[in-house]
């Protein structure tokens, strides 16, 4: 059975399961728990090794840069279209207004052409 880990929390759910299984795998012992942590530690280990549109250019303690690759179809957009596209699909916005959630949120987004590409720094940061 594959996990389906897709982001960050997902990633760190299953980090916690694995977790779990490996302190009580010493105390019980079956071949379908050993089949299951085998099969997590491949589905993290795909999800952390999987080509990515972006890097990190910048990380500190409650913040970071990442530079990001728009999708080809949006090569023809204008600088307004594809703002608003990443606007949609790529940032990262608050849901939690009382502060200290540790949520991710977009502070900043400056977008550039590259080799007839949108690009992006996107520059986001953690309620602390």
């Amino acid at each position: 059975m594959a996990r389906d880990i897709h982001d960050y929390d997902s990633l760190k759910e299953a980090y916690g399961d694995l977790l779990m299984f490996e302190r009580f795998l010493g105390l019980v012992r079956s071949e379908r728990v050993e089949e299951f942590v085998i099969q997590l530690k491949r589905d993290i280990r795909e999800y952390v090794n999987r080509v990515s549109d972006y890097r990190i250019v910048r990380d500190e303690l409650d913040s970071f840069i990442e530079l990001v690759e728009l999708p080809d179809y949006t090569s023809g957009y204008s600088e307004e279209r594809a703002l608003l596209w990443f606007k949609m699909y790529r940032s990262y916005r608050l849901f939690d207004e009382l502060g200290c959630s540790g949520q991710f949120f977009t502070t900043r987004v400056r977008l550039f052409r590259r080799r007839g590409c949108w690009y992006a720094y996107h520059f986001v940061s953690v309620d602390m």
